[in-house]
């Protein structure tokens, strides 16, 4: 699965076995289906997204820690997502006394997906209709994603911050050259919500080079509509397509 089924992070059904002439349940499938249906029950959340990313670009580590509020709403059909984020970067080559500040602002309006980043120093906006794969945050659209580029396991069950989670493991069967895509995901989905609460990715070495969990979770809040609007500010930089990389600025 690759990056970019991510910031927003992120089916091949398996055969059952017949056992007295009646199909054995499946555990991932059963977890899958609950998951889905907790999911599809949901109208809106809001809570805080925490992540930690791991950039090795261009011979130069850059590790990313953020946080923010994220948002999201079933509004005619349509699924909206918002996420604000501000941390630090580290990057002793370009300051080697200080962390730099860092943004992103994702929005998904239903259509169009705008992601905006303010690092190093440059504000660049990527914004893409993305299929549906490319913004799922959960149910079956994730699930699609997930058995069409990976191995995918149940692991168990766990608690997370006191929820009550499946924890999937998905290796990826064809990893690719990027060293920004993994090969590893573990994901656990709350059995209430079917939200992904907890998110990471390793890369070939081992190395967690992404994170993600939730907090502070509200489930079914009044959300204003007007939050997943987006106006990009009139000096960002603009690309158009689904290349995250265009979002890091570095010398190409």
């Amino acid at each position: 699965m690759r990056m970019k089924h991510l910031l927003m992070l992120l089916a091949m059904v398996l055969a059952t076995p017949a056992i007295a002439q009646e199909a054995a349940p499946d555990p991932l499938m059963a977890a899958e289906n609950q998951i889905v249906t907790a999911w599809e029950s949901l109208q809106s959340a809001r809570g805080v997204l925490n992540i930690a990313v791991q950039l090795d670009i261009a011979d130069m580590a850059l590790p990313v820690q953020a946080s923010g509020p994220f948002a999201y709403k079933k509004h005619e059909g349509k699924r909206l997502f918002r996420v604000d984020l501000g941390g630090d970067i580290t990057a002793p080559s370009v300051s080697p006394t200080a962390a730099l500040p860092v943004e992103a602002l994702g929005v998904f309006d239903g259509a169009v997906a705008n992601v905006m980043t303010n690092m190093l120093f440059q504000k660049t906006v990527m914004r893409h209709k993305p299929a549906e794969k490319d913004l799922a945050v959960g149910g079956d659209a994730l699930f699609k994603a997930l058995h069409e580029d990976c191995d995918v396991r149940l692991l168990g069950d766990r608690a997370f911050n006191a929820i009550s989670c499946y924890v999937i493991e998905a290796d990826v069967r064809t990893p690719g050259d990027d060293v920004l895509e993994p090969v590893k995901w573990n994901l656990c989905f709350a059995k209430d919500t079917g939200l992904p609460v907890l998110a990471q990715a390793f890369d070939r070495r081992g190395r967690v080079i992404f994170k993600s969990f939730m907090t502070d979770i509200a489930l079914n809040p009044a959300l204003n509509l007007a939050q997943f609007t987006f106006v990009a500010p009139s000096d960002a930089r603009i690309v158009e397509g689904d290349d995250f990389s265009q979002l890091i600025p570095i010398p190409r």
